[in-house]
């Protein structure tokens, strides 16, 4: 069914035997009897399943019967050569194919549209999230102001001792060369 509903122009035959199928399925099914709660409720699922494709065929017929009735009864088939199309017909055909050619574009524009749409609307979320997140920084960066102060002192404290900090080492030694002459000195000048 849906490789012949898939074809530009569906074949009413196909559509005849589909249609004479799903007849004979559902007789099948009303000859089938069904024993249990769990296959009556198989029964009842399957006989919906063939209504629905049913409905699906006589749709399909429909508008397959009135595409051949549009375009004559010799339309896609091997007699087309004989056929002539009468004045109206041949009309109806340009009607037919400016409709489509007007859906086609209306459709293409709706999609163009649509894309545009979609495109601004991103752009605009985008957008919204971009500021959230900047405000977002702002607090937080505001919150941290006194910390970064406080490191900046710190920082500045650390520089200005460096100087002191470098002359530690010269400190240490002259520290411990006058430890070590005190303990050695009272031994230097004492009478022997």
């Amino acid at each position: 069914l849906d490789a012949v509903l898939a074809t530009r122009r569906p074949r009413l035959p196909a559509l005849e035997r589909v249609a004479a199928n799903l007849r004979g399925l559902h007789q099948r099914l009303d000859a089938l009897g069904a024993r249990g709660p769990e296959g009556r409720r198989n029964q009842s699922l399957l006989k919906e399943s063939v209504r629905a494709l049913d409905l699906r065929v006589a749709k399909a017929l429909d508008e397959c019967r009135s595409i051949l009735r549009a375009e004559g009864p010799g339309a896609g088939g091997p007699e087309d050569a004989q056929y002539k199309p009468s004045p109206q017909i041949l009309q109806m055909r340009g009607r037919l194919e400016e409709q489509r050619l007007q859906f086609h574009q209306a459709l293409e524009a709706e999609v163009e549209l649509l894309r545009r749409s979609r495109a601004d609307a991103a752009q605009a979320e985008v957008a919204s999230l971009g500021a959230r997140l900047r405000a977002e920084a702002e607090a937080k960066a505001q919150a941290l102001g006194p910390s970064i102060a406080r490191l900046g002192a710190l920082k500045a404290q650390a520089e200005a001792s460096e100087t002191w900090r470098s002359n530690l080492p010269l400190l240490a030694r002259a520290q411990a060369a006058t430890t070590v002459a005190a303990v050695h000195a009272p031994a230097a000048f004492a009478p022997e």
